[in-house]
């Protein structure tokens, strides 16, 4: 189970690395030549970024929330605060 919660998180991290390099460059280059990266499909791929990025850090950020001995409860509702916070802000484009 632990390694399959590896795997899973390991393809999440390499997922958002390589759309967030993908889309720095082209958000970096792009407009300098007189193309517009306003378009759906940048925003999609902007958002299928940001919510790897969210299964990549909390899937790890949970075992370790989980495996804290003192004020576990007061944690656990912390990362769940997070969590949502960051799916709000990805989906709503919040900030």
């Amino acid at each position: 189970m632990n390694s399959d919660r590896n795997a899973w998180v390991k393809l999440f991290s390499f997922i958002a690395l390589m759309l967030a390099a993908l889309l720095l460059l082209v958000n970096g280059v792009l407009p300098k030549i007189g193309i517009d990266v306003e378009g759906t499909l940048f925003n999609v791929l902007g958002l299928v970024k940001d919510l790897a990025l969210l299964l990549g850090v909390a899937i790890g950020a949970y075992s370790f929330v989980v495996g804290l001995s003192k004020h576990k409860k007061g944690w656990m509702i912390t990362y769940w605060i997070a969590v949502i916070i960051y799916v709000l802000g990805a989906v709503l484009y919040l900030f």
